[in-house]
């Protein structure tokens, strides 16, 4: 998904929506996410509607009458949940595949623990360096023109 032409910032209650659901799973939001909530998020890209069969929806199917099964989020969601700390250290770290940008990073640091919760940096075993999972790169990839963005 591209990001919004005109990003803004999340809200604080925004930005608390997009952080639980980049640590679930499955990355749906809550279902006691207000409407309001939901469909601001909606038109900032951060987040779309699925149907019951998983199919997304359109933006104009999900503020309809139609039948939202759940709510997910997106890359750019994702990127909009990171603190500027996070999205560079996400930045710094390298895809398992050598790509991305070599760094120094420290991997003690709570933004390396937050890039693991939320999927997009790999747990750091024993003399192997933390790096970006596939869905850290596709993150990177989509939304990481600018990190203070």
């Amino acid at each position: 998904m591209t990001p919004p032409d005109s990003p803004r910032k999340p809200t604080a209650g925004e930005r608390l929506r997009l952080r639980q659901a980049s640590s679930a799973s499955d990355g749906q939001l809550h279902k006691t996410v207000s409407r309001r909530l939901v469909e601001s998020m909606l038109r900032a890209g951060w987040v779309y509607g699925e149907d019951t069969d998983g199919f997304r929806l359109s933006n104009a199917d999900t503020l309809g009458p139609s039948g939202v099964a759940c709510w997910k989020i997106t890359y750019s969601g994702r990127w909009a949940a990171l603190t500027r700390a996070q999205r560079r250290t996400l930045l710094a770290l390298t895809n398992g595949d050598g790509g991305g940008r070599a760094g120094d990073v420290d991997l003690t640091t709570a933004a390396v623990q937050v890039l693991v919760r939320y999927g997009l940096a790999t747990d750091r075993a024993p003399h192997r360096p933390v790096r970006r999972t596939p869905l850290g790169t596709r993150v990177v990839t989509a939304c990481a023109a600018d990190p203070d963005a």
